[in-house]
C-alpha cells in the first residue's frame, strides 16, 4: 500500500519518482511578448482617452438638462405653469438665473431646492473655469471686465 506522503507527491515528467526535472521559468521572449502587449494595450487607451473625457462631459452635460427640465416641469405643475421669477437691475436678467436676483445670491437655485435643484446644474460641465468664483460665467455677461475669460475658457461640446 502507499503512504499518503507518495500519492499527494505531484507526478515527474520523466517517471522516477523523487528526480523531477527543474521547474521551467519564463524565457526572456516570452516577458517581452507579455511587456510588448501591455504596451500596446496602454497605447491604444491613452489615445481614445480625449474621446472618453469628451462622451463623460457630454453625458454630465444630458444629465443636467435633464434634471433642470424635471425640475421646472415639477416647479410649474406646483405653481399654476409659471416657472421661478428672474429679476435683477441688469437689462440681461436672464444671466442671473444662475447668479441670484431678488437681492440674493443663487435666488433660483434657493427657490427651486425643494424640487432637488443645486447650483451645479446649472453649470455647463464644458466650461474650463468651473470652479473659478471670479470667472465671467458665474458673474455673468453684464460684467465687461470678465468678458474676455468667458469666450476664452468655453470649451463646447457636440451632441451628435
Amino acid at each position: 500500500m502507499r503512504c499518503l506522503s507518495s500519492l499527494l507527491e505531484r507526478p515527474c515528467l520523466d517517471g522516477i519518482r523523487g528526480r523531477c526535472p527543474a521547474r521551467r521559468a519564463f524565457t526572456v521572449i516570452e516577458l517581452l511578448i507579455v511587456v510588448s502587449i501591455i504596451i500596446t494595450l496602454a497605447v491604444m487607451l491613452v489615445a481614445t482617452w480625449p474621446m472618453v473625457k469628451e462622451r463623460m462631459v457630454l453625458l454630465h452635460c444630458r444629465t443636467n438638462l435633464s434634471k433642470c427640465h424635471k425640475i421646472m416641469c415639477e416647479y410649474g405643475a406646483n405653481n399654476s405653469g409659471f416657472l421661478p421669477s428672474v429679476t435683477g437691475s441688469s437689462s440681461n436678467s436672464w444671466n442671473n438665473f444662475y447668479k441670484g436676483g431678488k437681492g440674493s445670491k443663487n435666488y433660483v437655485v434657493e427657490e427651486l431646492k425643494d424640487y432637488g435643484a443645486s447650483a451645479d446644474i446649472f453649470m455647463c460641465p464644458a466650461w474650463v473655469d468651473y470652479d473659478n468664483p471670479n470667472s465671467s460665467y458665474r458673474r455673468g455677461w453684464d460684467n465687461p471686465t470678465e468678458i474676455s475669460t468667458y469666450t476664452a475658457g468655453y470649451n463646447p461640446i457636440r451632441f451628435s
